[in-house]
Formats: C-alpha cells, structure tokens, sequence
C-alpha cells in the first residue's frame, strides 16, 4: 500500500512538472506573472478548463483513450510518461538503502528530473528548477554531507569547466552550457565522491554511445542532454551505489 502510494504521489508530482514545464517554454515571463502562473489546466487545443476528472494522474488518458473529454483531439503522450516516469522514481526513492531522509531526496529528484525532461526536449535549463535545485543541494550538505563533497564538487566542475572551454575553442562553438555547470555541482554537493564519479561516468558513457550510434545511423548530433544523462546517472548511483 505505501509504495502504491507513493507511485499515486509521485505521478502528481509528474503531471504538475510536464505542465509547468510546457509553460515556460511557451512562456519566459510564466514565473514573474502570478496571474499566469496559477492557470486552470485547460487542452492544448480547444483551451476549454479542465477538471479534476481530466487531470486525475494515468487513468485519466487511459479512461479518455488518450484524447480529450471536450474536443476528442490527442492529448499528448508526453503526460502520461512523466506520470509513470516520476512514478516509478518515487517508488525507487521509497525502496532504497540510502540513508538519505525522504524530505530532502523527493524534491532533490523532482527537480532533477523536472530539468531532465524539459533539457531533453528543448536543450535548455530552466533558471528556476536550477535554483530551486542548488538550494535544496546546500541543505542536503548541511544535514548529510561532508567537507569532502564541497572540495570533490568544486574541483569536478572546474575540471568540467576547464574542458568546456578547451573544446569551445576548439570546435568553435558552446559545447556545454553553464546551465550543465551548476547541475554538475549540485549533484557533487548531493551525492558522495564514490557516487557523484558514477554519476559522471554513467553520464559521460550514455553520451558517447548516443553520439556514436547517431553517427552511424547517418544522422549526426552536435549535442546530446546532458541534463538528463545527469538524472539517469543521479538516481542510478543513489539507488545502487
């Protein structure tokens, strides 16, 4: 019953994030306007209001075959997935060893993950997620860290930093965004050095790999989002590390 619940609460707080997130991006001035940002949820298409009935978490698109209730047009696949995938993340959170409290890991990974999804469909960070993000690092350092996680965080990103410039210079471009930067570093205040190298490693290796079999499908990428390998690689070292 209790991982059920927390599955239940979890894909709230995934429904929450994917809508919050399809704002900004149709919206930059969404966090400085009160009056946008608290909106009724209403369909992409028609932009009738939805009710509870409409945003009940899974069940929801699968009872309304994943259309809406108003204008039968299809609602996007991309709610239904961040339902199950913060889902399945709360449920991981629950079932871990870590001995980390649960009131510091559920909003260090929703916004983690909230960044994931947005950065891998727009290749950008939100500076509010990102903010919300480093503040709930501090206080993780404050409750479970070590001076160890400040000194391996802080030379971890300049290493990344100094890399970032040698291959901007050499490629001639952004490589990396600053955004990445600050992800990075709050994961090393988070995270133990043994699980923060993991993260990194696990990270690194998925990019290759996805830059590698893009090459060879004939269809070449100049980047690839860091910030969700990030994530992939954050929830992986805390859950089995």
């Amino acid at each position: 019953m209790t991982l059920f619940l927390f599955f239940f609460f979890g894909s709230i707080v995934g429904s929450y994030f994917e809508t919050t997130n399809q704002r900004i991006a149709r919206d930059d001035n969404l966090i400085l306007d009160s009056n946008k940002r608290f909106l009724r949820s209403q369909c992409d298409h028609c932009k009738k209001e939805l009710s509870w009935l409409d945003l009940f978490p899974i069940f929801s698109f699968l009872f309304l075959k994943g259309k809406c209730r108003y204008c039968k047009k299809p609602i996007k696949i991309d709610h239904l997935i961040s339902e199950l995938l913060f889902g399945l993340i709360f449920c991981l959170l629950i079932l871990s060893d870590n001995s980390l409290d649960l009131f510091l890991t559920i909003p260090f990974f929703s916004f983690l993950f909230a960044i994931a999804l947005f950065d891998y469909k727009y290749f950008l960070i939100p500076k509010i997620y990102l903010l919300f993000f480093i503040l709930i690092s501090f206080f993780s350092l404050y409750f479970e860290g070590s001076f160890t996680n400040i000194i391996f965080a802080s030379v971890m990103t300049l290493t990344v930093f100094i890399a970032k410039q040698i291959m901007d210079r050499l490629m001639k471009r952004e490589t990396l965004g600053n955004g990445d930067l600050f992800l990075i570093f709050g994961l090393g205040f988070f995270h133990s050095p043994i699980e923060f190298s993991f993260t990194l490693l696990l990270a690194s290796s998925l990019g290759i790999v996805i830059f590698v079999l893009k090459s060879l499908m004939n269809n070449p990428i100049d980047k690839v989002p860091l910030g969700t390998l990030l994530a992939i690689g954050s929830i992986s070292s805390f859950s089995f590390i």
